[in-house]
């Protein structure tokens, strides 16, 4: 378009069967979701920077998608600051509602070197805002974030947000902490950690605080021994700081993808659960790759859970997605998904009592 601004648009239509229970949108089958719809200017080069209409934010840590605008000023040396401030539409259906806005300033900046640098990636992001809403209120937010890569060994992330309400209340809602060595070309460490300080708001109808403060962390190590078999081995911690509730997972994986030459290949894994949710899962994948344009994913998975009262809880899973890239700007996403089980002591597919579900899903992506 004239002046460097193009259009940039992300929705979804959805129709639904009807429910059977409780649902987010129960008197509504057929939904429409509005992700972005703006008009921008994003030179590359360095410039004036602008965006209006639904404007999902670039370069802005934590924010969500609003109505409004975007306006800032990027430098030749990717140097960029700017103002926003908008309308965020509901949460739950995306319709557009002024009950909850938000506005503030931020700052960015990102460098890139060569394959030989020291310091490969560079980025850091600060966003100033002031929020109002129904589920927390008017309050003042920081949030700040920092990526860096040094010499293709060692990757670091962090991300932190707090806030003070008008009332004087300060609070550190949430930190992320990443972190990805590779000591050799065949062996890999990735950890996180997070920390959310803020309780989730459900929206089925009760309004009612779900959890509280939480600590969650993981680890993943994957050992490449030939450029046809993989061995992983992942792990993971969450405990929920308000009544003490612990959950833990530990499990082992197999990958073979060449098992089926350049077309593609399979990957199996397990894992073990401990916690105030106990139980085991495993999983078997196929990947192909075949033509080229194609992807195909088809998924079995398995799933036991003990509750509480000691009872076991077995159900089953399977998905099936297909990617094809019809031209260079046209892209077409198919994925089905089903599920089988029963109540606490019944075998999935044996009745009485099986339960059943599944989605289908297609998407049209164009670019242009």
């Amino acid at each position: 378009m004239a002046g460097g601004f193009a259009l940039y648009a992300d929705m979804s239509a959805r129709r639904w069967s009807p429910p059977s229970g409780a649902s987010v949108r129960p008197a509504t089958r057929t939904q429409l979701y509005v992700w972005e719809a703006e008009l921008a200017r994003r030179p590359l080069d360095g410039g004036l920077t602008v965006a209006l209409g639904r404007v999902r934010p670039w370069s802005i840590p934590g924010s969500t998608v609003f109505d409004g605008g975007q306006a800032g000023y990027r430098t030749r040396g990717n140097l960029e600051v700017g103002v926003f401030g908008g309308a965020v539409p509901d949460p739950s259906t995306l319709a557009p509602s002024l009950r909850r806005a938000t506005g503030g300033a931020y700052l960015a900046m990102q460098t890139a070197g060569g394959a030989d640098a020291s310091v490969r990636y560079l980025r850091n992001e600060l966003r100033l805002a002031y929020s109002d809403g129904p589920e927390l209120g008017r309050r003042y937010e920081g949030e700040a974030l920092a990526q860096i890569s040094l010499g293709g060994v060692l990757d670091l992330g962090a991300q932190a947000r707090a806030s003070r309400s008008e009332a004087g209340t300060s609070s550190l809602d949430a930190v992320a902490v990443d972190a990805g060595l590779r000591p050799f070309e065949s062996f890999s460490l990735l950890g996180g950690f997070r920390y959310r300080g803020v309780s989730v708001m459900e929206r089925d109808g009760v309004a009612s605080a779900l959890g509280g403060a939480a600590r969650h962390a993981d680890l993943t190590a994957t050992w490449e021994l030939a450029s046809w078999l993989t061995l992983s081995g992942v792990s993971g911690l969450m405990k929920d700081l308000t009544n003490g509730d612990l959950r833990r997972y530990a499990g082992p994986e197999l990958g073979l993808p060449r098992l089926f030459g350049d077309a593609g290949g399979v990957s199996v894994g397990y894992l073990e659960e401990d916690g105030w949710s106990a139980g085991r899962s495993g999983w078997v994948q196929v990947l192909t790759r075949r033509p080229r344009f194609l992807q195909v994913l088809l998924r079995a998975s398995w799933f036991q859970t003990r509750t509480p009262e000691g009872l076991v809880e077995d159900e089953l899973g399977a998905y099936a997605g297909i990617s094809a890239q019809l031209g260079t700007a046209v892209s077409l996403r198919l994925a089905a998904t089903g599920r089988a089980g029963g109540y606490p002591g019944t075998r999935p597919l044996q009745p009485p009592g099986t339960l059943f579900g599944g989605t289908l899903d297609a998407a049209l992506s164009g670019r242009f």
